[in-house]
């Protein structure tokens, strides 16, 4: 890997794993936003990346007590131990959002102590993603008033007290208005739970811009960075 002049900088081709649920895994569709994220990140930033996906779509609780955590899996287990990586990004919530197995203080800690392993992961930053809204209950399953009331609230506890940047994807897909329907419904997935095939590409454009701007933050490029934290804020 060829590295760049300056030692505080991260590498010419930085290294990002997405780590989360069905929403990093992305079964039920061709494409996913961490597949995605790899051109968009080229097109902000004119370098080329190297993007990993460990999401897991059956085993994607933060909780450790819950039947199907993510602490005990594979993509855990190699993830972890990878080395080289610049960034790392985290998106959960969905899965541990249950009525028969939520608690919220189980949820904030088990998070905060994710989020502090992938801390020793990442050599520059680790980013939470407040996933994005659900637009129907599930009235056996994923309830949405968790998802769309309480886990907003809750993320950006857990990212300050790791030393995580948030990225608000919530609210880009539509937050609790639900304005977004496009980005759920249509011929490529419509199950109001999952962003479909353009929900993953905006996924993937609202991280990418927040990567980019940390990336041009090292690289000394302030007024790259500002521009697209503006974007985010459009």
């Amino acid at each position: 890997m060829t590295q760049v002049t300056d030692s505080s900088a991260p590498p010419f081709e930085p290294t990002v794993l997405t780590i989360g649920d069905e929403f990093t895994k992305s079964s039920l569709l061709d494409v996913s936003y961490s597949s995605t994220l790899q051109s968009e990140l080229k097109k902000t930033t004119s370098v080329d990346w190297d993007v990993q996906n460990f999401g897991n779509s059956e085993d994607g609780a933060v909780s450790k007590l819950d039947n199907h955590t993510f602490w005990f899996t594979a993509q855990y287990n190699k993830s972890i131990l990878i080395t080289d990586v610049e960034y790392v990004v985290m998106m959960f919530g969905h899965n541990d959002a249950k009525q028969n197995n939520w608690n919220e203080e189980t949820f904030k800690s088990d998070y905060i102590d994710l989020c502090k392993d992938y801390k020793d992961v990442a050599s520059q930053k680790v980013f939470i993603v407040i996933p994005p809204p659900m637009y129907k209950d599930e009235k056996n399953g994923i309830r949405q008033f968790l998802v769309n009331d309480h886990i907003p609230k809750i993320l950006p506890k857990v990212a300050e007290a790791c030393g995580a940047v948030l990225i608000n994807a919530f609210d880009r897909m539509g937050s609790n208005g639900l304005s977004r329907q496009d980005l759920f419904c249509d011929n490529t997935l419509c199950d109001w739970v999952h962003p479909n095939k353009a929900g993953q590409v905006l996924l993937a454009k609202t991280i990418s811009r927040k990567i980019s701007a940390e990336y041009f933050i090292v690289k000394k490029q302030a007024d790259k960075a500002a521009a697209l934290e503006s974007e985010q804020d459009q």
